[in-house]
């Protein structure tokens, strides 16, 4: 038998078993029981989502002006002096821009619309604790992050210990329990990056380290794959016919072993 052609044959084995099973969605290894899954997205609204103090100002005081000026009651309250400074005065007194601006920044469903505008990057993620026993205290370290909240709408709290290093707290998962999410970012992530990518932790209390697995590689050799159906299935191909032949050949070589004694008789 010779060495030189069996061991790249078997590397082989393995090597094309092992791609196989992974496009498959295959484990090859263990994994920890506390897991994290992120899909990294760009976060875009369309253009003039936006509301402007000024022109709310003025679209709601030449309504209400107009109002005023019609109302038969308040003219009969007033007499038409009365009605005219209402409508001239009042109203656009009431109604200033900087009043409409305070207005926004005291109302939490205007003041959500508005940040709503300042968000550019969006993260789906999954935690999940696949242990037999709670773990307690759960974080991911998302640099960035400044919202996040499950998807059934419930806040989860956003902690930074540091000024680049944002932490969702999830606080205790229970055996089995996974938690679907979303983060929002007020700048572009870029999971591509090395340093990004190395600042991304989850972990619990007791010192438990997870494993976190990054979506959303926008720039990536072989992205195609993920849309272009028979480029999946050809790789695939080409795999599964690389893996029977070298492992024929290996098979070949391990049988001619057993009959060398046969051969020279």
């Amino acid at each position: 038998m010779r060495i030189w052609i069996v061991l790249p044959l078997l590397v082989l084995v393995l090597v094309c078993g092992a791609s196989l099973a992974t496009m498959a969605g295959y484990k090859l290894f263990p994994e920890p029981d506390l897991q994290a899954q992120l899909e990294f997205q760009n976060f875009r609204l369309p253009s003039g989502f936006d509301l402007d103090p000024e022109e709310i100002s003025g679209e709601l005081s030449a309504e209400l002006s107009a109002r005023a000026q019609q109302d038969f009651a308040i003219r009969t309250l007033l007499g038409t002096d009365g009605q005219s400074k209402v409508a001239d005065l009042v109203v656009p007194r009431l109604l200033n821009t900087s009043v409409i601006r305070r207005l926004i920044a005291d109302v939490d469903s205007l003041g959500t619309v508005l940040s709503v505008a300042e968000y550019k990057g969006l993260v789906i993620g999954q935690v999940r604790n696949s242990g037999d026993s709670p773990m307690e205290d759960v974080a991911l370290i998302l640099p960035g992050a400044v919202l996040a909240e499950s998807v059934e709408g419930q806040g989860l709290a956003v902690s930074a210990p540091e000024p680049e290093l944002q932490s969702i707290e999830f606080g205790t998962l229970a055996a089995g329990e996974t938690v679907n999410f979303n983060v929002w970012f007020n700048v572009v992530p870029d999971p591509s990056s090395p340093e990004f990518a190395n600042s991304v932790r989850l972990g619990a209390a007791r010192g438990i380290d997870g494993n976190v697995a990054i979506f959303g590689h926008h720039d990536w050799f072989g992205r195609s794959l993920e849309v272009v159906s028979w480029a999946r299935w050809t790789t695939a191909a080409i795999l599964g016919l690389a893996l029977i032949g070298a492992f024929t050949a290996l098979s070949y070589q391990l049988i001619g072993v057993y009959r060398p004694a046969r051969r020279q008789g």
